[in-house]
């Protein structure tokens, strides 16, 4: 005979140990993931004073930073590394986390989560309806800017100034060059 397993829940999640390690339920799955680097950390710091500064100037939505997490679906609870929430949303708070889609999330890619982050995830977000993603690579300095077409994401080109003008933070212009160049002076200085 052999043992049947069953996915994981959003309670079995719930029971995780509070370790310092970040756990998602992705496909029915518990995925453990180290803390962040200092690195990763910086870059997302100043990805976030960008999106909060654009929260604050248009007093619309929220931005947060992980971790926090999402409910997307029984078997996919995520944890973006920085996501918006516009006024319009459908998604509820219900016992300390989102259920439903944000409007954007952004994933920074560390050494151990590349794959991850690139493909399941990001396929997780366009199938839970996110209608902007974001994919930062500190190490070749690059972010590419994804938007939901249907059940797929299309990346968006860049300006032809390396500048990307986001689609759901109406007016944001993101600079790559200056966010890396931002965190570089962080980390030279820390």
């Amino acid at each position: 005979m052999v043992a049947q397993t069953r996915p994981a829940t959003l309670e079995d999640l719930a029971a995780t140990p509070d370790d310092g390690r970040i756990y998602e339920l992705l496909n029915g799955e518990i995925v453990v993931s180290a803390a962040p680097t200092w690195k990763h950390q910086v870059v997302l710091q100043m990805l976030n004073r960008s999106i909060d500064g654009w929260v604050v100037q248009h007093g619309t939505g929220i931005a947060l930073t992980a971790p926090v997490d999402i409910v997307l679906d029984a078997e996919n609870v995520l944890q973006p590394d920085l996501l918006y929430v516009g006024p319009d949303n459908p998604g509820r708070v219900r016992n300390g986390r989102f259920h439903g889609a944000p409007d954007l999330a952004v994933e920074i890619i560390s050494p151990t989560s590349r794959n991850r982050d690139a493909t399941v995830k990001a396929m997780r977000y366009a199938l839970a309806g996110i209608r902007e993603f974001w994919l930062v690579d500190p190490d070749l300095r690059t972010i590419a800017l994804f938007e939901l077409d249907g059940t797929f994401y299309t990346e968006r080109a860049p300006e032809s100034d390396g500048v990307f003008v986001s689609g759901v933070l109406t007016g944001l212009r993101l600079d790559p060059a200056s966010v890396f160049a931002a965190a570089d002076r962080v980390i030279q200085n820390g």
